[in-house]
């Protein structure tokens, strides 16, 4: 499978949705919401397999039980942090896909398109029910701070590398690292402004797009093969930085640009402490 896809989550997270036999006397299987799920996760694991073919058309949809709404939204805000924004690659078929639709038959009564970017699907979700979107919203935020965006993709180290891709995956590189910042300033003047909400979706995207980045920089080889060497290597830059930082904010001061200056004073007391992070790390394997 190309995805790494965590079943056991999605399995525990399932289980506590249902009430159990006590609630429905026995248990229907696939014929139930929950049932259905786990029987595709079986399937997909079975067949080392990602898809469920017409898995939405499959779905229980006549299903009348009962089921716990806030482990049917923990539930869901765990598949979303499984979603790999797809965006044209989105396939309905998706277990992932398959899941997070089942689940918004059991909450809402029917499933939401889903286009391929968690993004646009809060959104979606929030015209159709605000308070389910904000619990969601919530609940996808504090899972993406404990385990933010690990990398679906395993990548060839250096495959582009002295190609005719190369130039467009430099490109890639240059524009993805260029978006990050620029969005995450976005982020700051939303959040000055008091849009918090979409303060939160700015920097979402920011930090997807510096994924983006670390993954051009592993297909066109930006970095060595030996990880201390890339460690010496930053080192080499953050103890640059500092001073060129310094030198900088000295100049502003003159000109009597006094924030530009205590920023770059600041920015270079943080190039500081990066490189001593780097040193340390360095002594720590006992690489010299």
């Amino acid at each position: 499978m190309n995805k790494i896809i965590n079943f056991d989550e999605l399995i525990n997270k399932l289980s506590n949705c249902c009430f159990g036999t006590n609630a429905c006397g026995y248990c229907k299987n696939e014929k139930c919401l929950i049932g259905y799920c786990k029987t595709s996760i079986t399937s997909c694991i079975k067949t080392d397999n990602e898809f469920v073919e017409n898995g939405i058309g499959k779905i229980p949809f006549s299903d009348g039980k009962l089921y716990d709404d806030l482990s049917l939204a923990d539930c869901l805000a765990s598949v979303l942090n499984q979603c790999s924004n797809c965006s044209l690659y989105h396939d309905d078929d998706c277990i992932v896909n398959v899941i997070r639709s089942v689940i918004e038959v059991a909450l809402i009564g029917e499933p939401i398109k889903y286009t391929g970017s968690v993004l646009v699907y809060l959104e979606d979700l929030k015209q159709k029910d605000r308070n389910l979107y904000e619990r969601i919203f919530s609940m996808y935020k504090e899972k993406r701070k404990v385990n933010y965006k690990k990398t679906e993709e395993k990548l060839s180290f250096k495959e582009t590398e002295d190609t005719d891709l190369e130039k467009y995956v430099t490109q890639n590189f240059n524009g993805e690292t260029k978006e990050a910042g620029i969005y995450l300033a976005m982020s700051m003047q939303a959040e000055k402004l008091g849009y918090d909400n979409i303060a939160e979706k700015l920097k979402e995207i920011a930090f997807e797009e510096v994924y983006h980045a670390a993954n051009f920089a592993t297909l066109n080889g930006m970095l060595k093969e030996d990880l201390f060497a890339n460690i010496k290597l930053m080192l080499e830059g953050e103890l640059f930085a500092v001073s060129d930082k310094n030198n900088i904010s000295k100049k502003a001061k003159i000109k009597g640009l006094m924030e530009a200056s205590n920023y770059f004073k600041k920015a270079s007391k943080d190039e500081e402490r990066h490189a001593s992070i780097l040193k340390e790390l360095l002594n720590e394997n006992n690489v010299f």
